[in-house]
């Protein structure tokens, strides 16, 4: 199916009622709306477009991977494609904005459940949002367990020398993971402002490797704009992140003759304020100023 061009006004496509029915999230409706350019990879994620990464938003502000799989396509309204990023996307190679219908009243439940048979992994998935005003709250929550029994890898090497020489070598495998994610949001919409918190907690254990890691996501974000074309944003963003994993080294797998433990707490800190402003007409020449101020720390124990 090829997009409608009729459809398409200043890099602004609305997809039809079509698209929209065989879609299940926003990455589907993109891949869907057959944008000249523009990659979709379903497994991983990421969307490419004039062979680079490009950068995903909804309503103009940042968005994650989560945010567009449990984002419905009936609430999308519109999305912008920007090949030739100006204003706030200045910064970016290529920009996809998601232009998301507001609504005052209401909510909504999603689940999503994903099982295969065989290769053991399930992912399942439960979202709700509640929206009061000009305020939106938002919970998603996950898990992702994955279990593979009896892999076998079985190689035969020949080795032409004065005395040839033989090896056969099997490996033997087990593996499984445990992970949950769970998220809180909050986003306010004003008519010159707009405010987003986030809180996101994720664990990941793999029993057969002694691995356990845990990471905690605090993200804050907020923009506003003024009447003579000025615009502040500002990012704050912490992230704690705890592995713990225990490696034993053997010895012609009979006993243990060393064992190592990687008890680490890793932190970091990210703020970063943008100003930018943008420039009236004159003569048919027209632009943006951009002044951006970025700190990060990062520490581990």
């Amino acid at each position: 199916m090829q997009p409608d061009l009729s459809k398409i006004n200043n890099a602004t496509l609305r997809p039809d009622a079509n698209q929209r029915r065989h879609s299940n999230n926003a990455y589907e409706l993109l891949r869907n709306s057959f944008i000249p350019g523009v990659v979709v990879d379903m497994q991983t994620g990421n969307v490419e477009a004039m062979g680079a990464k490009a950068s995903l938003y909804m309503n103009g502000q940042p968005c994650d991977v989560r945010d567009l799989l449990m984002l419905r396509p009936r609430d999308i309204d519109k999305i912008e494609y920007h090949d030739i990023p100006t204003g706030k996307y200045s910064n970016d190679r290529t920009a996809i904005n998601f232009v998301v219908k507001q609504y005052r009243y209401g909510g909504y439940v999603t689940a999503k459940a994903q099982q295969t048979i065989g290769y053991g992994r399930g992912i399942y998935d439960l979202a709700t949002t509640l929206n009061h005003g000009r305020n939106t709250y938002s919970v998603f929550a996950g898990i992702d367990n994955a279990k593979v029994s009896g892999n076998e890898a079985i190689s035969d090497e020949s080795f032409r020398f004065d005395t040839p020489l033989n090896r056969h070598i099997k490996q033997v495998s087990d593996y499984k993971r445990n992970g949950q994610y769970v998220q809180v949001r909050h986003q306010y919409q004003g008519q010159k402002n707009y405010l987003t918190t986030k809180l996101t907690l994720v664990n990941s254990d793999m029993p057969y490797n002694r691995v356990v890691g845990t990471s905690d996501v605090a993200y804050l974000y907020y923009m506003q704009q003024f009447k003579n074309k000025w615009t502040l944003s500002a990012i704050s963003q912490y992230n704690f992140s705890h592995n713990n994993v225990t490696t034993d080294y053997t010895q012609r797998g009979e006993r243990i003759v060393r064992s190592f433990v990687n008890d680490g707490n890793t932190h970091h800190f990210s703020e970063i304020v943008g100003l930018s402003c943008r420039i009236s007409q004159w003569a048919g020449i027209g632009g943006d100023i951009h002044l951006t101020i970025a700190s990060i720390y990062c520490y581990s124990i």
